[in-house]
């Protein structure tokens, strides 16, 4: 078990995208925070919003229920990478 929470661990911190910066219209708030329509990654990859992460008890995010090609910025928001044909559009 602890292996496994180990794994677990490190892997959450490989699906959170950090100094995201936003993009687009703010189209909400969640948790005293704008949300943006989209967000742009230090690598100039697009990301556009999807919801908000489900959250295990412990509070952490629930990141085996991702799909692919999804990554969390926090507050706990869900951003979908933009196929690179889209982004260009």
């Amino acid at each position: 078990m602890l292996a496994r929470t180990h794994r677990d661990r490190r892997f959450s911190e490989y699906s959170m995208l950090v100094g995201a910066t936003p993009e687009g219209a703010v189209i909400g708030i969640f948790a005293g925070k704008p949300i943006s329509e989209r967000v742009v990654d230090r690598f100039g990859r697009r990301f556009r919003y999807v919801g908000v992460a489900i959250r295990a008890r412990s509070g952490e995010c629930a990141i085996e229920l991702r799909h692919r090609g999804e990554f969390i910025v926090e507050p706990g928001l869900v951003y979908c990478l933009e196929d690179k044909a889209r982004s260009a559009a």
